[in-house]
Parts: structure tokens; sequence; C-alpha cells
């Protein structure tokens, strides 16, 4: 009964598998939304929600999925996403299951398989991992009786079909990923550079000619010269198409008819506890903390971990007596003191609290509503910018909102001002509108489109890019020539640059290549010179964009080949599993590159 109690556990999580599935493997439909069979025909399906090379994903079944991972969300964090998390939760779900068609689609197109002799290999000689995970012991392995148990068990018929069609779903995608990954490859001189980087240290001096000693004043960049880089690299300066919005919006926060109903509130519940009722089952009922479900038991906590009013009443409060109502930026609290103590000298108590907080009523709510409702329908008869003069109110401009943007300045993560943006006509209005923090509506004042960025934008960063440089040059330049006056015995720390402050020097030890360089980051072309380098060697130029450097090798730890050998098998696993990663990775990105993919989410969600 054990097995069986702990298979039917296991059923939701995989059916759940099973419906993704089967969005991701289901052919086209029947007509959607009334679209004419002409539409179909000729490849256009304008009702579609996302086609990926003529394949729809319907909205239903990316809602389905949506609706999962929110789920999932709300299980993982105890609290609902926010509404840019929600946009992020929105763009994960799509981005995966538009990715998962596409490997359906190469399946497919392989003709890729797994036939009753595969499946019965997998639930027989070797039970597939999709399988094992289900039947493992407390020590953490595959329980081979339990399993036996469950494939005799006469009750487990439906599980067992599950578990199948599973099976069934994953081996095509093993293929397809065993073909791709087929001609990746690590060689020994790999692992060896990798252990190298792990396990070698060298002691090292350098000197570091920064560009920083040339100041801007010292370097002319003509207006020729800016225009040339721009005239000659307009690809590096293009941009997507933009909107701008203008915004009228009200904060949605407390006011004091709020403040004054919480403090009511704290105090008709001081009342009934000090009448007899509970404090712990009161606070489980009323208050609006986090720790209300724990009757609002906050445990032991010493000064300096609550907010200072709190902190106050609750060490000067006698044990068992209710004190507050205490205001904080929480809102409104009634402490119980339940116990004190000292740790190490210091004072300590034990506590519960109930909290009621200051947050806008429906009232406040309505309010600001009702204000900007006037604005809309007088935006209706004159336009906006017209209603927000008579109404004397002001719009500020936003940024300029990118397709894919959340954020909106003024008014934070705001996803349907952007859809609006770019779903209106230039000069359109929108309705009120609400996120978590305003209430808002929108005109839709400008629209860039996609293209270059105009020069007098760019100007600006592209001298700087010139300046940098020819500061960068420079660097190069002096370092070149300090490296005719170095060798290996004499000491650098008295090396100077005529006309320019002090250079940078570091003498290190232990330095390895895995770790970064003290005042440098990482620039592995240094390390590249030193596993090759004999003790006393002075490397060439390394140019960085802050400067260039030069390096001395004084001494390097031996290649120890035991530990080498010992070491060989992991290294070789995890630059093989890296390497795999990078190659399916790529494999993915280039089937997106060439796929045709018509995504209607702007305007159906």
């Amino acid at each position: 009964m054990g097995v069986m109690n702990k298979m039917r556990d296991n059923m939701a999580g995989i059916m759940i598998f099973l419906v993704v599935v089967f969005v991701l493997t289901m052919s086209v439909g029947g007509l959607v939304g009334g679209a004419d069979i002409t539409d179909l025909i000729g490849g256009n399906q304008p009702n579609a929600f996302t086609l990926v090379n003529g394949q729809e994903l319907t909205r239903e079944n990316f809602m389905r999925s949506l609706q999962n991972e929110r789920e999932n969300y709300r299980q993982r964090n105890g609290s609902e996403p926010t509404e840019q998390q929600m946009a992020q939760l929105t763009d994960q779900v799509w981005e995966t299951m538009v990715t998962q068609l596409l490997i359906q689609q190469e399946i497919e197109e392989q003709d890729i398989t797994v036939s009753s002799d595969e499946l019965k290999y997998y639930f027989s000689e070797n039970i597939h991992p999709s399988v094992r995970q289900y039947f493992v012991s407390e020590a953490g392995e595959f329980d081979f009786n339990a399993y036996q148990e469950a494939v005799n068990s006469p009750q487990a018929g439906s599980f067992w079909a599950a578990m199948r069609q599973q099976v069934a779903s994953i081996v095509p995608v093993e293929k397809l990923q065993q073909k791709v990954l087929a001609t990746t490859q690590v060689s020994d001189a790999e692992v060896r550079a990798e252990y190298m980087k792990n396990n070698i240290s060298y002691d090292l001096d350098y000197l570091f000619v920064k560009t920083s000693l040339w100041k801007d004043d010292e370097i002319e960049i003509s207006e020729a010269e800016t225009q040339n880089y721009y005239d000659l690299n307009l690809d590096e300066y293009q941009q997507e198409e933009t909107r701008t919005l203008q915004v009228v919006a009200t904060e949605i926060k407390a006011t004091a008819s709020d403040s004054t109903r919480a403090i009511n509130l704290i105090n008709d519940i001081k009342s009934d506890i000090l009448a007899g009722a509970s404090f712990e089952a009161t606070a489980k009922i009323q208050s609006e903390g986090p720790s209300a479900p724990n009757g609002g038991f906050l445990g032991w906590f010493g000064k300096g971990k609550m907010a200072k009013p709190f902190e106050d009443a609750a060490f000067a409060a006698p044990v068992g007596e209710v004190v507050g109502p205490v205001l904080t930026q929480f809102g409104y609290h009634l402490i119980k003191v339940e116990s004190r103590r000292e740790v190490e000298g210091q004072p300590e108590v034990e506590a519960r609290h109930i909290l009621i907080e200051i947050r806008p009523s429906e009232t406040t709510r309505d309010k600001i509503r009702r204000e900007l409702k006037n604005l809309e329908f007088m935006a209706d008869e004159v336009g906006f910018e017209k209603a927000v003069d008579s109404l004397g109110m002001s719009s500020t401009a936003s940024n300029k909102l990118r397709q894919k943007d959340t954020f909106v300045s003024g008014v934070g993560s705001f996803q349907s001002a952007v859809r609006f943006a770019f779903l209106e006509e230039l000069g359109a209005h929108s309705k009120v509108m609400q996120n978590e923090t305003h209430f808002a509506i929108f005109m839709l004042s400008e629209i860039t489109p996609e293209g270059p960025r105009p020069y007098d934008q760019a100007k600006v960063s592209i001298k700087r890019k010139l300046m940098n440089e020819a500061k960068q040059s420079m660097a190069n330049d002096a370092a070149t020539t300090l490296l005719t006056q170095l060798d290996a015995e004499n000491d650098w720390t008295n090396v100077s640059l005529e006309g320019r402050d002090a250079l940078t020097y570091e003498s290190l030890q232990g330095a390895k290549g895995n770790a970064s360089l003290k005042g440098l980051g990482r620039v592995h072309e240094i390390f590249g010179f030193l596993e090759n380098a004999k003790a006393g060697s002075i490397s060439p130029v390394f140019k960085t964009p802050r400067g260039a450097i030069i390096v001395r090798l004084n001494a390097r730890s031996d290649f120890d080949n035991e530990v080498f050998a010992a070491q060989f098998d992991e290294l070789y696993d995890n630059l093989t599993k890296t390497r795999q990663n990078e190659v399916w990775n790529n494999y993915l990105e280039t089937l997106r590159e060439n796929a045709e993919i018509m995504d209607n989410r702007l305007r159906m969600l």
C-alpha cells in the first residue's frame, strides 16, 4: 500500500508533464476564431496567438502553461508575483514553449521515433531515469523491489500508462540531443589547460600604464572624425522602434481617514483582548502581518532588530501586558512580551504582535479613480491635452518605451501601459489604468521608428569612444617604450613615465588562472604567457580597455602529474558537460534564428 500511495501522490506531477507534452506535440487544429479557409491555405492565420514555422501555439494552451507556472511561483514564494515578475514569467513560458515546438518539429523532420521494443527496454533492462525518480529508497538509491511491486500491482494501470507516455515523449528528445552532441569532443590539451588554470600558481610583478594618466583636454577629436566614425559604423547605432507616452497619474496611498480607520480598528482589537480575548487567537484572525498564522509570534529578539518605536515599546513593556498601539512604517502594532532573558549580557525579549496596516481603502481608491475618469470623459470630448489643461492637471513624458519594456518612468512597472503604446495610433489616449501603485491615463505622444540613431544623439558617445581609443593607443605606446628599459633583475618599483603621474606597480604571489588579478581583473592573455614562460621572462605589452600591462614571471609552482591524473576524469567530465551545453544552446539558437515566428502576444494578451 505504501508504494501505491506514493504513486498516487506523484500522479499530479506526471499529469502536468503530460499536459505540457500534449501541448507541444499536438498538430495544428481546426479553424480557430473564425479564420477563413483561404487564410490557412495561403499560410496566413490572422487570429493565431503564435505561429512557429506555420504550427500554432494557441492562446489557450499558452495560458494553461502560464497558470501552472504562476501556481508554481505561489508555492515557491508564498505570494503572488508582482506585475513585473508576472511579465518575466510570461516571457519565460512563451520562450520555452516556442523552443519546445522547434525541438518537436526537428524530431519530426528527422523522423526520430521510439519503438515499442525501445519502450520495453526502458521499463525492463535499463529503467529510464524519469521512471527511476519515483522509486528512490531513503538512502537515495533506486529501489528495485518497490519498482517490481508497482509493476505487479493491478491498481497501477493508469500510472504505468502515464509513465509510458512520458518516456515516449522524452526519448526522441534525448535521441536528437545525442545526434547534435555526437561530435562534441574535449582534447587532452584542454583538460591539461583546465588543470593548470585551477592548480598552478604564479609569483609575478606587473606594471600597468592606465589610460587615465592622460586627461581629456589633452585629446582633440574633431567633428569630422566623429561624423566619419558615425557614417562608417551605422550598424552600431541601429535602434528598435520606441514610443513615448504623456502620463497623468495619481499614487495610490493612504489618506488621513485611512489612518483613522486603522487606529480605530486596532483600538477595538485591544479592547477585546483586555476584555478576555486570546491575544494569540486574535492575531491569527485580525493581524495583517506575516506572523499572523503563528498567532503573531516573533520569537526572541534583541535590540537593533526591529523598527525603533516597536523596539522601545517592547523592551519597556511588562511581561504579560498588552502595549500599544505603536506606530511604525508598517502600521499600528499591539505588542505582548511573553518572556525576558539576557544573552552574553544583552537583553532579549520573546514577544507576539498584532499588525494593522495603514493602507488605501476602497473609498480612497474610488476617489482617485473618479478624478481620473473625469479626465478620461473630457479627453473623449475635447482631446487629452485640452482636458488636462481644463482640469488643472499636469502630465509628464515617459521614458522612450520599447515593446518588451515593462517600466514606465514615474509610475513603475506598468505592462498594460506599454501594450497600449504599441497597439494605438499617435494621439490616442487610454482609459483609466491601474498597477500596484498608481491609477493613470496615458496619451501616445511620440513614435520613433526603428533605424539609425540620429547623429546629434550619438555624437557625444562617439567622441567619448574615440577619445578612449586615443588614450589606449597612448598607453600602449608608452608601455612599449618602457618595455625596452625592463629586464629580469631590475627593481620595477621605481620605473616612471616622463611627464605622467606614478605608474601602477604590483607584486603578486600565488596568482591562479581561475581567479582575478588584484587591480586588473581577469586578463586571460596574461596566463597564456605565464603558462609557457620561464622564470624571469617579461611579457609583451597586453592591451586592455583600461590601459597597457607588462608582466614579469618570478616563479611558478610545479606541474604534479599524479594530481593531474587523479583529477583528469572529473575535469574531462566537467569540460564535456560545459561543451555539450554550449553546443546544444547554439543549436537551439540556430533553430530560432532560422524559424519563421509570428508573435501576436501584444494584441492577444
